[in-house]
């Protein structure tokens, strides 16, 4: 099997932040659809690992915070299935919370009128 690696260039903190929380409600949606398995995100991005990198590269405390709660939902479907859709929509509402707060960069300005 041949690893495969994906880069993303992002300039700044503020920017990397932004694209997590809108990769996170990607992930979520997609578990709550049914369309991937909780475990499949949880290799992706909610892990502790990943969120540590995310600290560590200086990344928003209120992202890094909402990933490890990711990190969080097979314990929630586990032990309390009946909550699992209410997690997921609540983290779906907080990274959206997080997008609302901030301001994309000059850089997207340009391409508003494609939106």
């Amino acid at each position: 099997m041949t690893n495969f690696y994906l880069k993303i260039k992002i300039l700044n903190r503020e920017e990397a932040g932004r694209f997590v929380a809108m990769a996170s409600i990607g992930l979520l949606v997609s578990v709550r659809n049914g369309v991937v398995e909780l475990g499949e995100a949880e290799r992706l991005l909610f892990s502790p690992g990943v969120s540590n990198i995310l600290r560590e590269k200086g990344i928003s405390s209120v992202v890094c915070d909402l990933v490890m709660e990711c990190c969080e939902l097979d314990d929630v479907l586990g032990l309390l299935p009946g909550k699992f859709d209410g997690e997921i929509a609540r983290l779906i509402d907080a990274f959206s919370a997080y997008l609302s707060a901030t301001v994309p960069l000059d850089a997207y300005s340009e391409y508003m009128e494609f939106r």
